[in-house]
């Protein structure tokens, strides 16, 4: 795992506070998740609460699959890129050259790239959707 820092980024907070909000929001009990991820949910409470060290990164790769998202989303967030992530080391180093006002705007197609891929899906869901319930309704009428 190769690690990148920022001295003014505070990677241990950070990461607790994405982690805390990802628990908040899934669908699954602290439990289950930490039960899952492999680990005692009291671990995984004292890492929430600030009275543990961060886990290895093996660890936060269970709990990540435990969150059903990518394990990069949270090992980013103190600062490691996985070692079969070339594509997100060479992004960094481009990004290394940019101004500050280019990340964000690089930031920001990215962000819209996804909600437009998001919003595709949704649409395209939708039209299967209406297209099978057409289907039923020809199939219940002998056409």
């Amino acid at each position: 795992m190769e690690l990148f820092f920022d001295e003014d980024y505070d990677y241990s907070r950070k990461f607790i506070d994405r982690l805390k909000f990802l628990v908040s929001t899934h669908h699954k009990s602290l439990r289950k998740i930490a039960t899952e991820a492999g680990i005692e949910p009291s671990a995984l409470s004292r890492i929430l609460n600030h009275k543990q060290s961060l886990p290895s990164d093996e660890v936060i790769t269970e709990i990540a699959k435990a969150l059903e998202i990518k394990p990069e989303a949270l090992l980013i967030e103190i600062g490691h890129i996985p070692e079969d992530r070339n594509d997100l080391r060479k992004l960094l180093v481009v990004a290394s050259q940019l101004s500050t006002t280019d990340i964000y705007m690089l930031r920001d197609y990215a962000e819209t790239m996804l909600k437009d891929r998001k919003f595709k899906r949704y649409i395209d869901s939708m039209k299967a959707n209406a297209e099978s319930i057409e289907e039923g309704k020809d199939e219940e009428h002998g056409e």
